[in-house]
């Protein structure tokens, strides 16, 4: 076990690790349950562990659930997802310090709030 806890990476800056010693042994098993559908980090894993006080099946068990719900809610294909300009016309600005994007409304004549909520 303790090669395992030497392999992973999960340091912070000044070189602790981020998982505690009772975390070590059901952190392994749920990897071990886990690797093929949920190939992320292991840091990623600790926070569903830890969701579930370390409880190994039942955040097996939180994890699968939670991926078929992004699978049936299409989750993955927001990122494609576009702004109806049409229904509610903007301009891109940029970002601001903090890092969100700024939007400039743009008003070319009547704008619909109901039309940007209804699918084209």
């Amino acid at each position: 076990m303790e090669e395992y806890l030497k392999s992973l990476s999960l340091k912070i800056p000044n070189g602790a690790s981020i998982v505690e010693p009772q975390e070590v042994e059901p952190l392994a098993e749920f990897r071990s349950r886990v690797r093929k559908v949920y190939p992320l980090p292991d840091v990623k894993l600790l926070a569903w562990l830890r969701a579930r006080n370390l409880n190994v099946d039942k955040a097996e068990q939180m994890l699968r659930r939670h991926l078929i719900w992004r699978k049936n809610n299409e989750i993955g294909k927001l990122v494609l997802w576009e702004s109806p300009k049409s229904f509610f016309p903007y301009l891109h600005s940029g970002f601001d310090r903090e890092g969100t994007p700024i939007f400039i409304l743009v008003n070319y004549g009547p704008a619909s709030a109901r039309g940007s909520f209804e699918p084209n």
